[in-house]
């Protein structure tokens, strides 16, 4: 018993002495944390920008939002401590990492590998883009006095979650895309005013901040009308919305798709969720259909040399009715015919669009290679050099079929 008890003692202590009580080692008080969620990346004379936003406060006070430019995104976020009055950032929770339109033109492996270098951030952050826009714009303006970009990117995800028209692809997602195919897809949005009642802030509102580009000096802050008061300006609070896809070649923005074509990209990737598709009935009514079931098979037809003859892609895809002016005119032979021939038109033309961008750029981001090479690994080597290079000369036949399931009107007895 007194050896059981002798030997258990010894334990405790080598394990205390060798640090496995290290549970403790890196505890840091709450209260001396600014907890980051959303990083914002930007191109800069210096090298980069960078954008830090926390999320809401429990008090309801302003997020707290941070900018510093820097040689590179370690010495930005350490001028960003020096010089804001935070005693310590912790950014091991960031959800969210925007980059400005300008830091993708000129290229993102740098943040890429940033982001997987780092023991701060998880390779699994969604990334988004600003179309037309900065990071900075983004992380500093969007949001009212009680929320700002992070609460918002929250939305955005959770929309784009359920919708067709779009995805928020992760760091690591795109890293793996772009290593395989040479191109990928980053989600876009864009950055306007809100049209929530109430969503007014006042300058001066946005938060802490540090660096050349979010500075205020107090002695800035008398003098103006004669009054030795601050003049306080209200402007409309931006928020942000997803808007499709920017399309990744090599490490570098090359094009957008939009929204409209975005479903195509969904439907291609069988990512699909809901989306609305307005047709015109024969008698030229607006119908919006609500298209919330849809996969695609992508096969290669190869010659018989042994040649890549083209590409069938067939599309499946099936909505309902949502809206229809004058109630539509289901009594009529073949007038439900007729609306599911317009969505199949529909759904054709989103998805060429698409697949056209693509041979256009020469920008594998669909993936279409790897389907090649999964269905014949010989065959696809005997193709030679880069897959992205023959797709302006590759033939894609596309065929799709669709379906009205729900006409949503009670009148109906079909529905």
């Amino acid at each position: 018993m007194k050896r059981g008890l002798s030997l258990l003692i010894i334990i405790c202590l080598l394990l205390s002495l060798s640090g496995c009580s290290g549970i403790y080692s890196n505890f840091r008080e709450l209260e001396r944390l600014l907890v980051i969620q959303t990083m914002g990346i930007d191109y800069a004379e210096e090298g980069v920008g960078i954008s830090l936003a926390s999320g809401a406060k429990s008090d309801g006070s302003s997020p707290v939002r941070l900018f510093s430019p820097g040689v590179s995104v370690t010495s930005a976020i350490a001028h960003i401590l020096s010089y804001s009055q935070e005693q310590e950032l912790f950014l091991s929770h960031t959800s969210h990492v925007v980059l400005g339109e300008e830091a993708a033109k000129n290229g993102i492996n740098g943040y890429l590998s940033y982001i997987c270098r780092s023991p701060n951030l998880r390779t699994d952050i969604p990334l988004y883009i600003v179309k037309g826009g900065t990071a900075q714009e983004a992380v500093m303006q969007v949001g009212d006095g009680s929320k700002g970009i992070s609460e918002v990117l929250e939305a955005v995800r959770a929309n784009v979650d359920e919708r067709g028209d779009s995805k928020a692809f992760s760091a690591s997602e795109l890293l793996r895309n772009l290593e395989r195919n040479g191109s990928g897809l980053i989600c876009a949005i864009e950055c306007s005013p809100s049209i929530q009642e109430g969503g007014t802030k006042q300058e001066g509102d946005s938060g802490s901040s540090a660096g050349t580009g979010g500075m205020e000096s107090p002695d800035n802050a008398g003098d103006s009308d004669g009054g030795g008061e601050k003049q306080e300006q209200e402007k409309q609070a931006l928020t942000a919305a997803a808007v499709g896809y920017g399309v990744i070649r090599g490490d570098r923005l090359c094009a957008y798709i939009d929204k409209e074509q975005a479903i195509g990209v969904g439907l291609l990737l069988n990512i699909v969720g809901i989306s609305d598709i307005v047709v015109k009935d024969r008698y030229a009514t607006p119908v919006t259909l609500e298209l919330d079931q849809g996969s695609s098979v992508i096969k290669p037809v190869w010659a018989e040399d042994g040649s890549l003859e083209m590409l069938d892609i067939q599309i499946k895809a099936a909505a309902n009715i949502a809206e229809i002016g004058g109630g539509g005119h289901f009594g009529e032979p073949d007038y439900e015919d007729y609306l599911t021939a317009q969505l199949e038109t529909a759904v054709s033309e989103r998805v060429s669009s698409v697949i056209q961008l693509s041979k256009t750029l020469q920008a594998d981001f669909l993936g279409l290679g790897s389907i090649v090479e999964m269905d014949d690994a010989e065959k696809y080597r005997a193709l030679g050099g880069d897959f992205a290079s023959l797709l302006p000369g590759l033939t894609v036949r596309i065929s799709v079929s669709g379906q009205i399931k729900h006409t949503n009107d009670i009148r109906d007895e079909k529905a």
